[in-house]
Order: structure tokens, then sequence, then C-alpha cells
């Protein structure tokens, strides 16, 4: 793998007789590419479209270049990419971490704040006795 003078990654993987550049994505690119196009399409040429660019951005690739390759050589290409954008699977594996993390504390704050509540009610409320039972002091 290279680095050149402190400049992004880049590896290169041979498929079918050809040279494939692989490159680390600038953050710029990656918030490109994570952006929603506008439409709330979800569906699969939303799916293809993305996955259009990111080959694009990284490789040089279009999705319509895969058909020629076989399963194991684009897991191959994937590997390459996991392994020349390893910072960026870090980072969003780390971010991901704390999210999660957030949202549990967040969660039991509103559970500790919900039984406190509870305690506090149950606490105020009038002792009422038994009836027909009284104390008496001796």
């Amino acid at each position: 793998m290279e680095t050149p003078n402190g400049k992004r990654r880049f590896d290169t993987v041979f498929l079918n007789d050809k040279e494939i550049t692989v490159k680390e994505l600038t953050v710029g690119e990656i918030l490109d590419l994570m952006q929603s196009e506008g439409d709330a399409d979800d569906s699969l040429t939303a799916f293809g479209r993305k996955a259009d660019s990111f080959l694009q951005v990284s490789c040089g690739l279009a999705l319509e270049d895969l058909k020629a390759f076989a399963p194991s050589q684009i897991k191959m290409l994937y590997e390459k990419f996991r392994e020349v954008n390893q910072a960026f699977f870090d980072l969003a594996r780390t971010l991901r971490a704390q999210e999660m993390l957030a949202g549990i504390g967040e969660e039991l704050k509103r559970s500790l704040a919900s039984d406190f509540r509870e305690l506090l009610s149950a606490s105020s409320k009038p002792a009422t006795g038994t009836s027909g039972t009284t104390a008496s002091a001796l």
C-alpha cells in the first residue's frame, strides 16, 4: 500500500488482467456520497446510483463494470477498499459506538427519573390505616 509524501493512501488490485487503483476517500467525498439525493426513494435503483458513485470515486469503475467480475473478484476489490479506507471504517465504528452509548445513557436517565418520580409519589401519599385497627400507646 502506498502513502507517498503523507498523501492519501492508495493500492492496486488486478482483476481480469486489469489494474484497478483503489484510493482512500477524502472527508469531502465521503460526505458527498452519504448525502441524500433529495428523493425519498429507497429502492434498488437508488442503491444502484449510490453504489455507482462509490465505485466511480474510489476506484474509477462503474457498476456496469462489476458484471465482468466473479463474486470472489468483487470480494477482493471490497477487501482492498476496506484496507485502504481503514481509518474511515474505524471512525465510523467509533462514532456508532458513541451514538449507542449516548442512547443508552439517555434511556438510563429517563428510567431513573421515572423510577424516582414513582418513589416520590408513593412516599408523599397520605398513609391510611386499616379499617377497624387502632394504634394505642401504652
